[in-house]
């Protein structure tokens, strides 16, 4: 929850589903963060707040309201994680799309590729970034080929050679790989062989591997 002082008590600037979540399992105690906050400033951070929780916002916008309460409220990404209920992963990555180059951001809002795709090529200097995006376009690429090509182009400063004859996936695959990357909050390639395959989960901390199997082996989402 965050609060401010009101007289020899406390305002709820934001949280109340949360707290309205502790009442009803009885809890008497929950972690507060405490801001000295204007009026003005109290009612923008319950805006931000709610603006989040919208199903409709695209990528870039829901970041820039991440930004917004990390420079106007001092929230740390962990802090933000746990108003808007995403992870903390998730407020990190998503923040990365405002440094994407201005081509980049575009191809992104007219859902010409995924956040997926924009995410692995936060890296990369501007250049390289605009280099690499006409690549995924003409290729088609997955978000598993981006990262690839981004980590060549960060290493060298050349693309890898075009693969050749290269198995491309079915669409149901590759729908089926963007339910669990979105799921998982992850990295994830998902290959088909026969009536078998492979599920590659590719995870970048402790942190993250301890979201993921919390959510696969104990069924937790984040709070």
């Amino acid at each position: 929850l965050i609060v401010a002082r009101n007289g020899s008590g406390y305002r709820l600037i934001a949280g109340e589903r949360r707290l309205r979540a502790a009442r009803a399992a009885g809890l008497t105690e929950v972690p507060v963060v405490l801001r000295e906050v204007p009026e003005r400033e109290e009612s923008l951070a319950l805006s931000l707040i709610e603006n989040i929780q919208r199903h409709d916002l695209n990528a870039l916008e829901e970041a820039d309201a991440y930004r917004r309460l990390l420079d106007e409220f001092s929230l740390s990404h962990e802090a933000i994680a746990r108003q808007v209920g995403k992870s903390r992963t998730h407020i990190t990555n998503t923040l990365r799309l405002l440094g994407l180059a201005a081509a980049v951001q575009g191809a992104l809002l007219s859902e010409a590729i995924t956040p997926g795709h924009a995410r692995t090529l936060a890296g990369l200097s501007e250049q390289l970034q605009e280099d690499a995006l006409r690549r995924i376009l003409r290729d088609e690429m997955s978000v598993r080929e981006a990262e690839v090509l981004a980590r060549a182009l960060a290493e060298s400063g050349a693309a890898p050679p075009r693969p050749q004859a290269k198995r491309q996936q079915d669409a149901d695959t590759r729908a089926l790989e963007s339910r669990f990357r979105e799921a998982l909050q992850a990295r994830v390639s998902l290959s088909r062989k026969g009536k078998g395959g492979k599920l590659v989960v590719q995870f970048g901390s402790d942190e993250e591997l301890e979201a993921i199997f919390r959510l696969v082996v104990l069924g937790e989402r984040p709070a």
